[in-house]
């Protein structure tokens, strides 16, 4: 190459692979892919900067096998990582949605408990999605009884003795400390629960 350029009287030599990474690079300047990758790079990022995402990737990864592969980060200097990055992108387009997915779930269920918000930031055809997640939720948590400790035996006069009240499972209503109608006696506990997450919702702020 050094005899190349004394020969024809060259000062230097262009790098080709230089050359084709410039002319690529100006080919694709358009808004467009520029959105599409800016997020494309944002959501690499998220991923490289939370053990917990890379985590819940691999668990979605083992569910829909597809390659425990981690995600690319673009490099600006080294040629074709953009590519890559890309390419890896596409691959694990199904994992990453279900991991996005999940954590916008958890939003809206923090927006729904929320009174300041409810629904007013879920997305319409999202929101009996979330309202029965609610309620699922709040069917799944233990009821409130209290377990006897043991202690000395002491005889005690069945009259004497405090009658304790019975305890009630909190409700969503008793949480933001409202007062809702009482539900019937006959309602299943998840219709109780329902009923009384409608009368939250209508609520006025």
């Amino acid at each position: 190459m050094v005899k190349a350029l004394k020969v024809n009287g060259w000062p230097n030599l262009r790098c080709f692979g230089h050359k084709l990474h410039n002319a690529i690079e100006n080919g694709v300047k358009d808004p467009r892919i520029d959105r599409a990758i800016g997020v494309c790079k944002k959501i690499v990022a998220a991923f490289s900067y939370s053990w917990k995402k890379r985590r819940e990737l691999g668990l979605a990864q083992s569910e829909l096998g597809l390659p425990p592969h981690q995600l690319i980060v673009e490099s600006p200097t080294r040629w074709g990582s953009r590519q890559k990055m890309m390419e890896r992108f596409l691959e694990q387009e199904k994992a990453i949605a279900r991991v996005l997915g999940s954590e916008d779930e958890l939003l809206d269920m923090a927006s729904l408990m929320d009174p300041r918000f409810r629904t007013s930031y879920i997305d319409p055809d999202k929101v009996e999605q979330i309202k029965r997640r609610a309620v699922s939720e709040l069917l799944s948590f233990p009821t409130d009884k209290s377990t006897p400790q043991p202690g000395p035996v002491v005889q005690v006069d069945q009259e004497a003795r405090p009658q304790p009240n019975p305890r009630r499972k909190k409700t969503l209503a008793a949480f933001f400390k409202k007062s809702v109608p009482s539900p019937g006696p006959d309602q299943s506990e998840e219709a109780k629960i329902e009923t009384e997450l409608a009368t939250y919702l209508l609520m006025p702020e």
